[in-house]
């Protein structure tokens, strides 16, 4: 069972292999059958194929690796005494489903005559391994795009304040600003604009430090006034060492700008309720009472009185048409928008 030209294949197997609970060892012919394998390999292959002895390697491989063997073997030949590595696929159980195992190829060569027996095949799963390795891909992929798609502009730096990476949005706005392009193990100060260099650099003492901080910096940029919000923050590694730091920063110019105008609206708004609530309530109130005793009196007032009271009509009218118009020129300095007008409630 074990032999192949007649010789005695397990003399070629040192006993701590063939014992194995770690290693998957077998021995195949020059043709790609098996001709041993210990129990370990056995118990891990007996869902796809039992027993072993005798069957094609084909039985217990992925199809379409196959030739990864052959070329294995052949490289073996070529070069007795050396380990060629080749990662093949399990069938399992599991239709459409299989593990990873990685095998190294050596020839078994006969010990009177070099003449080749077979392969010696030391195989290990790394399934495990392959998903793990498989899942972060998908987890960096993921985070490239996203990083590929913000528009926030981050940058990452080692403990050195050297530039270890930059997403495109980073990038550039380096190539808008400052003419230049971003280039890996440089300082990053470098592409900072000169006038907020300090502020920058003080966040980056501090997140060296241990220290997450933010803040937002203005910046000229072709003779425009820019607002950013930056924030510094270190990065560890999974042995809580400082392995450099992180740096956002964010365009907050439209967002600002918005802001001072609602706080514009709302201090313009605060003075026309104020206006309204007392300037307007004196004439108002003087017109009523002018109006209610004229309707008391009818026709017992003489010329003069009715003539004092036409002018104080006319007084107060004046007063209550002047503050109509600087309620209409504080409202005209709010600049809404025709939604904003709706959402007040005041016709233009």
């Amino acid at each position: 069972m074990y032999s192949e030209q007649g010789v005695d294949i397990l003399s070629y197997i040192p006993h701590y292999l063939q014992n194995s609970k770690i290693l998957y060892v077998c021995a195949i012919d020059m043709l790609g059958n098996y001709l041993y394998v210990n129990p370990f390999f056995e118990s891990a292959y007996k869902s796809v194929e039992s027993p072993l002895i005798g069957k094609h390697i084909s039985n217990t491989t992925h199809p379409e690796d196959i030739d990864k063997c052959i070329e294995a073997g052949e490289k073996s030949v070529k070069n007795p005494g050396s380990v060629n590595k080749v990662l093949i696929r399990k069938p399992s159980i599991i239709k459409g489903d299989f593990h990873w195992v990685k095998w190294d190829f050596s020839l078994i060569s006969h010990r009177d005559n070099d003449s080749p027996i077979g392969f010696l095949c030391l195989g290990y799963d790394v399934t495990q391994e392959k998903n793990s390795t498989e899942k972060l891909l998908e987890a960096n992929r993921t985070l490239n795009t996203i990083l590929a798609n913000t528009t926030d502009q981050i940058v990452l730096l080692d403990p050195d304040l050297q530039i270890l990476n930059s997403n495109y949005e980073a990038s550039s706005n380096a190539r808008r600003i400052l003419q230049k392009n971003v280039e890996l193990n440089k300082p990053f100060l470098d592409y900072i604009p000169s006038e907020i260099q300090p502020i920058v650099n003080a966040m980056l003492q501090q997140a060296l430090l241990g220290n997450s901080v933010s803040k937002e910096v203005d910046v000229t940029i072709k003779q425009e006034l820019q607002s950013y919000m930056v924030r510094c923050s270190p990065l560890y590694t999974a042995q809580k060492k400082l392995s450099g730091i992180t740096v956002i920063y964010s365009d907050i110019t439209s967002l600002r700008e918005a802001n001072q105008k609602i706080e514009k609206q709302h201090s313009a708004l605060k003075k026309i309720v104020w206006i309204q609530a007392h300037e307007m309530r004196a004439p108002v109130t003087n017109l009523l009472s002018i109006s209610h005793q004229n309707n008391s009196y009818d026709n017992q007032i003489s010329e003069e009185e009715r003539r004092v009271y036409f002018n104080a009509v006319g007084r107060e009218a004046h007063r209550l048409d002047e503050t109509i118009h600087r309620i209409i020129a504080e409202i005209n300095q709010l600049n809404l928008t025709d939604e904003e007008w709706h959402s007040f409630q005041i016709e233009k």
